[in-house]
Order: structure tokens, then C-alpha cells, then sequence
């Protein structure tokens, strides 16, 4: 996440890797989809997002909406 809780060495922000924030992103998607089965993929970024507002790089989250809807 980027507030760099449980990050290696207390990274945050643009500090982790863009790597590291795009599996962190896709990670915690998965993860909340098998909470909430029958979720659709939009609505689970979105409700993901809402509970974790400052959790995620809002770049990577945008461009994995656009590619949701798109």
C-alpha cells in the first residue's frame, strides 16, 4: 500500500517500485473479490478504493478502470 505499511523497508509513495504498486493494487483486488463473490471486477476496484482511499497509486487504479470499462 502506499502509505508503507507492511512494505519493505517503510517505502511509501513513489518510493515503491511501480512493480511493487501494480501487484500491490492487483493483489488486494484479488483478495477482495474472493470476499465478495459474485462482485463484478468494476465494482470491486471501486469499493476497494472507497475502503482504502489513500491505499492505492491513483494513476495504476485509473487506468485498470479504464481497462474494466473498456
Amino acid at each position: 500500500r502506499l502509505h508503507g505499511r507492511g512494505v519493505p523497508y517503510g517505502l511509501s509513495g513513489s518510493a515503491i517500485p511501480l512493480a511493487g504498486r501494480i501487484v500491490g493494487l492487483a493483489d488486494a483486488l484479488d483478495e477482495h473479490q474472493n470476499a465478495h463473490l459474485g462482485e463484478s471486477m468494476t465494482t470491486s476496484l471501486a469499493n476497494l478504493v472507497q475502503s482504502e482511499p489513500d491505499g492505492f497509486d491513483s494513476a495504476l487504479v485509473e487506468a485498470l478502470s479504464i481497462s474494466l470499462d473498456g
